[in-house]
């Protein structure tokens, strides 16, 4: 039986998919070796950038079957071990430390 790999996914590249990228449609579509899970944090960046209800709608239904993966305390107390460490010398952002933190 052959292992899936799981894939976090990140809101720059469901973006990119929503816009038609042929690449990224290719790969998270057609490849049936992985798995894909989106954070939280991701989804809300998703529905705050949409336009609409419409937009809104469209983008729930694409990513229905995706994995969702939930802030909880253990996630939220690496967040901010990260932040500690990184934050002045990445210049990331409090969600990328999410996203990070999410990935473990």
């Amino acid at each position: 039986m052959e292992t899936k790999l799981t894939y976090l996914v990140d809101t720059c590249i469901l973006i990119d998919y929503l816009r038609g990228n042929e690449s990224i449609y290719n790969f998270l579509v057609n490849n049936h070796n992985i798995n894909m899970s989106m954070s939280t944090v991701t989804m809300m960046e998703l529905m705050l950038g949409a336009f609409n209800k419409r937009e809104r709608n469209y983008i729930q239904k694409a990513f229905k079957n995706i994995n969702i993966i939930y802030i909880n305390e253990e996630i939220s107390k690496m967040a901010e071990e990260l932040i500690i460490k990184y934050t002045k010398s990445h210049n990331l952002q409090v969600d990328d430390f999410f996203f990070l933190s999410n990935s473990r």
